[in-house]
């Protein structure tokens, strides 16, 4: 579920992510049939409990005329709740055909990462800033291309070395 807000140049969100039941295998047993051992998996065998991640963010875009125009100032706060859940178990113990998973003190578990706080400056390119760059004048020229998130610019010029 998520919250999200948008006005001028703002963007705000919170995020609430659930993570549903997840289980972890343990390995593999031998059977053996007609005399032949065959290995067959014990899949799901240890079940690790579903659990909420709270993510929250804010975003400012510069919009104006400046040279900054398309430039993005961001901070995120990542598991808010600085929960510490499981996310994966590793047994010490092999899976028996009593039990496919038994509980030890060794067993190696993986836990969510606590609270992180990020903050990000993205850097938009104006067509004036590329031409500034490029030293607009009456032999030179400027070109740009858009690939996804990144803005690729080349200076092209019609003299030769100076």
């Amino acid at each position: 579920m998520a919250l999200l807000y948008q006005h001028r140049n703002w963007d705000i969100g919170l995020v609430d992510k659930r993570v549903g039941t997840m289980y972890n295998d343990n390995g593999s047993l031998n059977y053996l049939i007609n005399g032949k051992s065959i290995p067959y998996p014990v899949n799901q065998a240890i079940t690790i409990q579903p659990f909420n991640l709270v993510n929250v963010f804010a975003n400012y875009t510069i919009r104006n005329a400046s040279w900054l125009r398309g430039s993005k100032l961001g901070l995120a706060i990542n598991n808010l709740a600085d929960s510490h859940n499981i996310v994966g178990i590793t047994p010490i113990n092999p899976a028996t055909l009593a039990a496919a998973y038994v509980p030890g003190g060794g067993d190696l578990l993986n836990l969510l990462p606590g609270r992180s706080v990020m903050g990000t400056l993205t850097v938009g390119v104006g067509a004036a800033a590329i031409a500034n760059f490029c030293g607009a004048s009456s032999n030179q020229g400027a070109g740009s291309t858009r690939v996804g998130p990144a803005v690729f610019f080349s200076c092209a010029t019609s003299g030769g070395l100076e």
